[in-house]
C-alpha cells in the first residue's frame, strides 16, 4: 500500500456533520486498514450564526462565506494535507473557488457516482433553498441523465424552516411528519429515493430511515468516497 495520503477537512459547517462525519472517515477506513488511523486536520471555520439562517431560508449573503472558506482551504493547505473535503452541500457553490487554492472532492460528484451504482430510476433532491436554486445538483443531475424532481417553492419553504430547526434544536415529531408528507407525496408519483442534499439531515437520520424508501445521504457518501481515495 502507498503512504497514506492526509485530509483536510473544512468544517463547523455545522458542527454537529462535522463530528459525525469524521467518525464515519474513522469508521471506513479501519474496515480498509485497521492497523492505522489516518492523518486528518480539521479547521472548524467560524461566522456569525444569523448568517446561516439567511443562507438556508432567505437565500441571500451566502458569498460573505467565500472568503472564510478560501482562507479555511489555504491554511489547511499550509498543513501539509494532500486533499481537502467540505461536508456541507450548499457551500460547495464555491467550490470552483475553494478548489483553486486546494485539491478537493466534491459531495456533488460522490452523490452522481452512488446514483449510478445503485442504478436508481429517479430521485428526489431534499436540500436548502441556496443549493436548489444554485442548481449545483440539478446541472450535474441533467448531465449524467438522471431523472429527478425539485420541491415545489411552497414545500422548499418549509423544508428549509424543517433544516433551520434541526440546526437550532427545536426540531419536534410534527417537522418529522411534515416531512415524510412531502416525501410519501412524490413517492407517489414514482420517486425512488431520496437525495439527502443537506448533510444536517445527519442529525435525523434515523427518523428518515424509517420511511419506506430508498435514502442516498451525501455525508456518508462523501465520507466513503474520501476514504477511497486516501488509501489507495
Amino acid at each position: 500500500m502507498d503512504k497514506i495520503k492526509k485530509l483536510g477537512i473544512i468544517g463547523g459547517l455545522g458542527p454537529e456533520s462535522t463530528a459525525r462525519f469524521y467518525l464515519d472517515i474513522i469508521k471506513y477506513f479501519k474496515i480498509k486498514n485497521p492497523n492505522t488511523y489516518p492523518s486528518i486536520v480539521i479547521d472548524s471555520v467560524s461566522f456569525d450564526k444569523h448568517l446561516e439562517g439567511e443562507i438556508i431560508v432567505e437565500n441571500k449573503n451566502e458569498n460573505k462565506m467565500k472568503e472564510i472558506l478560501i482562507n479555511s482551504a489555504k491554511k489547511i493547505k499550509r498543513s501539509g494535507a494532500d486533499i481537502c473535503v467540505m461536508p456541507c452541500n450548499t457551500l460547495h457553490i464555491f467550490f470552483n473557488d475553494i478548489s483553486k487554492n486546494m485539491k478537493m472532492i466534491s459531495i456533488i460528484d460522490s452523490v452522481i457516482n452512488e446514483i449510478k451504482i445503485k442504478k436508481l430510476k429517479k430521485v428526489l433532491l431534499l436540500a436548502t433553498t441556496k443549493t436548489i436554486e444554485s442548481k449545483i445538483y440539478s446541472n450535474a443531475f441533467l448531465k449524467n441523465k438522471i431523472n429527478f424532481i425539485i420541491p415545489s417553492s411552497v414545500d422548499q419553504k418549509k423544508i428549509s424552516q424543517i433544516i433551520i430547526k434541526i440546526l437550532d434544536n427545536k426540531y419536534v415529531k410534527k417537522d418529522f411528519e411534515l416531512l415524510k408528507k412531502i416525501i410519501y407525496k412524490f413517492k407517489k408519483n414514482g420517486v425512488d429515493s431520496i437525495i439527502l442534499g443537506c448533510t444536517d439531515f445527519d442529525i435525523i437520520l434515523d427518523d428518515l430511515k424509517k420511511l419506506d424508501i430508498k435514502i442516498i445521504d451525501s455525508l456518508d457518501v462523501l465520507a466513503k468516497t474520501t476514504v477511497e481515495y486516501l488509501i489507495i
